[in-house]
């Protein structure tokens, strides 16, 4: 996967520049190419170590009220991932989840997809990670960048973190899971992984 890869790039690249002190370019190497690698190194030394999939108590209770409480099916996994500085923030309002990190695109319909790349939003409910769906709809969208493309939760996102905010600290590992309900109608959900699940209602 991409996180691995990423994670392995950046210990044969700390190698590399170790070696050479980061004073000068590996043998063999123009000008350009050092600028490239250079860049790619520390954008790899700023990014979280891989951490592999997490199955335990909380995805499993995740599960079973998608199942049982939901009534939800066509179940995804789709990323596993840090909340970063501006999941957290009121002006930036969305979460942010990176294609190349996204473990299937098949949680969507070829209609879905094709309404996405025409620059549209899809209504969407999200469970919280305490089990429980926010009363606020929100828009799932594709947010292109200039050198990459995200999906992105926006729309009452700030307002979901904020009364999440005990679980969702950035730094915490999350995982981003899509589900559909009756008409088919798609969902999200958040489980923080490595905190276990109260079942008691965030206060408005």
């Amino acid at each position: 996967m991409e996180l691995f890869a990423a994670a392995r790039e950046k210990e044969l690249f700390e190698k590399i520049n170790e070696k050479n002190k980061l004073k000068r370019r590996p043998r063999g190497m123009s000008s350009v190419e050092e600028n490239y690698w250079n860049k790619r190194l520390r954008n790899l030394i700023n990014r979280k170590e891989a951490v592999p999939l997490v199955y335990n108590d909380v995805t499993r209770r995740l599960k079973e009220f998608i199942v049982n409480e939901m009534n939800g099916s066509e179940i995804n996994v789709l990323i596993q991932k840090h909340i970063i500085e501006s999941d957290t923030r009121s002006y930036v309002n969305r979460l942010n989840i990176p294609m190349n990190q996204v473990l299937t695109h098949d949680f969507l319909t070829e209609d879905e997809k094709r309404y996405l790349d025409m620059h549209k939003e899809i209504e969407v409910q999200l469970v919280g990670p305490n089990l429980q769906m926010y009363e606020e709809s929100m828009d799932f969208k594709v947010w292109s960048m200039s050198s990459s493309k995200n999906y992105v939760l926006k729309r009452c996102w700030f307002d979901f973190w904020e009364k999440n905010k005990v679980d969702l600290q950035e730094g915490e590992l999350i995982q981003v899971w899509s589900f559909r309900i009756e008409n088919r109608q798609l969902c999200f959900a958040i489980a923080c992984v490595n905190k276990p699940v109260t079942n008691m209602k965030v206060e408005n």
